[in-house]
């Protein structure tokens, strides 16, 4: 018991080292005070304490951290309309996300952050945050500016950690639009190479803006397609802005993201590339234990769709998001919460498929021009976001197609699923 003991004491010192390296010699001191550990026993630890040694003279810290999801979940897609009839079903066990992450300070006032996402297997999308970063704070100038691999923020619910959703997953609208391009899927979110400025107003309290010039095409840390992101000079602006409202027991956040790029839109069109610009007013806050946000997308897309001639014209599709979460404190058991989203996406004529809305359903063939999703969750809060276990059940109705929004052409997708998370 005694030698578990002063393991226990040898491991806490060792993490304790690397943040609080000159509290070690206190904590032994208390350690023997308390006659937990003798001096003799004490001395001997301190020899024995691990010792840091950076790899590079520059590194003032290193903190490593991890992510980690565990999901089981089923999925069952139905294609409803008179003429055809489809079904397809998934089950099973997944690591849904594993993030391991390193950041550093480094001399000159810079922060590096490396992270990487291991349930994934390709390159492009292996990476996860991964920048070198500097704060500024004068009397006009307050903020952060960064060069790498990160969200320029565009999607309310994308702009949001996946270790802070109050449903399992993104809803089908959110999906449209930051999941990868796919010819009916946008891609416009997620993370992109570039500089990106994070900035307040000093002379506001509360209000911020955001700005950041990046390739024009997603998930492209590397140089995957270097005809069309070299070649062609492709770049993406994005700008927005919020502003907090805050009150003894609430806050309320009203905000905007917006892109464009003269390029975005390779998937489809007469010409190699065409332009994507896109607009996505928000809101997000909390009034005690109640929590919400919600959100309104919509985007231009230049050779977006064919037209009743067959010729290529633009698509307008847009999207509706909103999410309301309460939590309820049940003592040293942490919090129990209840959510409920609600999602409508009209595609604009472009389409999109059930493989499209709700993650692991199957393509039962078809595409549609509309789709609404519903979503509920029990949330328990054991540790806050650092250890939770989640409930949900998810179902998004499909309708219409392409060429004819009131078309009779019907499907649906459900999801039942369960998620454990855990942050160290």
């Amino acid at each position: 018991m005694k030698k578990l003991l002063q393991i226990f004491c040898m491991a806490t010192l060792c993490v304790s080292h690397l943040s609080h390296a000159g509290q070690d010699k206190a904590m032994l001191d208390m350690l023997v005070e308390k006659g937990v550990l003798t001096r003799t026993e004490a001395s001997e630890l301190s020899r024995e304490q691990a010792r840091v040694v950076f790899s590079r003279e520059s590194s003032e810290w290193v903190k490593l951290s991890s992510r980690f999801q565990l999901q089981y979940a089923y999925t069952d897609s139905h294609m409803l309309s008179n003429d055809m009839d489809a079904h397809s079903s998934t089950t099973g066990f997944l690591v849904r996300r594993m993030f391991l992450q390193a950041d550093a300070k480094i001399k000159g006032g810079f922060d590096v952050r490396l992270s990487v996402e291991l349930a994934r297997d390709e390159i492009k999308s292996v990476l996860t945050d991964t920048y070198i970063a500097k704060d500024f704070d004068c009397e006009y100038i307050k903020g952060r500016l960064c060069a790498g691999y990160m969200k320029p923020r565009f999607g309310h619910e994308d702009v949001m950690s996946s270790f802070s959703l109050y449903t399992i997953e993104r809803t089908v609208a959110t999906m449209y639009w930051t999941g990868d391009a796919n010819g009916r899927r946008l891609g416009v979110g997620n993370r992109y190479a570039g500089v990106f400025w994070f900035g307040e107003v000093p002379q506001v309290k509360g209000w911020k803006y955001w700005t950041s010039v990046t390739n024009s095409y997603q998930l492209s840390p590397n140089n995957y397609l270097i005809e069309y992101n070299n070649i062609n000079n492709n770049l993406a602006y994005w700008f927005g802005s919020s502003y907090d409202i805050k009150g003894e027991d609430f806050l309320l956040t009203l905000g905007f993201y917006s892109g464009y790029s003269s390029t975005a839109n390779k998937k489809l069109g007469e010409e190699p590339f065409a332009s994507i610009y896109s607009f996505n007013p928000f809101y997000a806050g909390n009034y005690k234990n109640l929590y919400f946000w919600g959100e309104f997308i919509v985007s231009g897309v230049a050779d977006g769709k064919k037209n009743a001639s067959g010729d290529w014209v633009q698509a307008n599709p847009y999207g509706i998001n909103f999410c309301v979460e309460y939590r309820f404190d049940i003592g040293d058991l942490g919090k129990l919460g209840t959510a409920f989203s609600y999602s409508w996406l009209d595609t604009g004529g472009r389409g999109v498929s059930t493989r499209d809305g709700v993650r692991l359903s199957k393509d039962i063939g078809g595409t549609y021009n509309n789709a609404q999703g519903f979503d509920a969750s029990l949330n328990w809060y054991l540790r806050g976001d650092d250890l939770k276990f989640q409930l949900g059940f998810e179902y998004v109705q499909y309708s219409g197609t392409p060429e004819n929004r009131h078309a009779n052409h019907v499907a649906e997708s459900l999801a039942v699923r369960t998620q454990l998370q855990i942050k160290l």
